[in-house]
């Protein structure tokens, strides 16, 4: 594995917990500048690829690099934001400074927490507590301080899980905007959104596998999820996709 590859490899990496495999023998390559969603059934791997590489976690086997580098090795130009936070609302942490908080740790210069706050739309809430926020406005917040460092490589896990109709679409336009500014990766069990968001996926049930959005069929669909896995389609060209009876895409 070369060490100048600017982007994120895995060489044969595999990863288990308690002797249960969850990452075997992966081996990947995504270039700087690429974006790609991460797919796959629930306890495949998806956190444990991440974290991967995060380095908050080390592989049993094979090597990680990011951006030619052991992960936990790196610094800065890494952004992540899990799932919804919950604050303890004793501690009175507001939106403004929420921005600030990563402002400091970063390089971050000028107005860059400014411009920020009129790009989500949460100037208005900048002296509001993180706390008294709705599920939407905080992850706008997150995302928002994931880049104020201007990160080059930045990952977010379900970043549409708690969003209504309005806000998501408006989301959607801003992660096709983040796309254009740094690699950006996105675990999702929306597969629709997947479709209508990314070009490339990576595939993750305890092997990883890249495809094209496009490859994307009812047969590889179903080697990836197993179980119960139904794929409708409509005469209008439309689908509908379901595992063990939960909707995974529709449109």
């Amino acid at each position: 594995m070369s060490p100048s590859f600017d982007g994120i490899e895995f060489d044969g990496v595999s990863f288990a917990y308690n002797d249960t495999p969850i990452i075997q023998d992966a081996s990947f390559r995504i270039p700087s500048g690429n974006s790609y969603c991460i797919i796959g059934p629930n306890g495949g791997g998806k956190t444990t690829l991440v974290k991967l590489m995060l380095g908050l976690l080390t592989p049993q086997k094979g090597r990680v690099r990011v951006f030619g580098k052991d992960p936990s090795d790196i610094k800065e130009g890494v952004a992540y934001v899990p799932q919804i936070q919950q604050v303890n609302p004793l501690v009175p942490i507001t939106v403004a400074q929420v921005l600030k908080m990563a402002a400091d740790r970063t390089s971050a210069k000028g107005n860059r927490v400014e411009d920020l706050l009129d790009r989500f739309q949460i100037r208005e809430l900048r002296h509001t507590s993180f706390h008294d926020l709705s599920s939407g406005q905080k992850q706008r917040t997150l995302v928002a301080r994931a880049l104020v460092g201007n990160p080059r490589l930045l990952i977010l896990d379900e970043p549409l899980a708690h969003a209504d109709p309005r806000v998501e679409s408006a989301f959607k336009e801003e992660l096709l905007r983040i796309q254009s500014e740094c690699m950006l990766l996105v675990v999702t069990h929306d597969i629709s959104f997947v479709y209508a968001m990314f070009r490339q996926v990576l595939c993750v049930n305890r092997a990883v596998w890249t495809h094209h959005t496009h490859e994307l069929d009812a047969t590889l669909l179903r080697e990836l999820y197993g179980g119960q896995l139904r794929w409708v389609d409509h005469d209008n060209g439309n689908c509908n996709v379901s595992h063990n009876n939960k909707m995974i895409a529709s449109g």
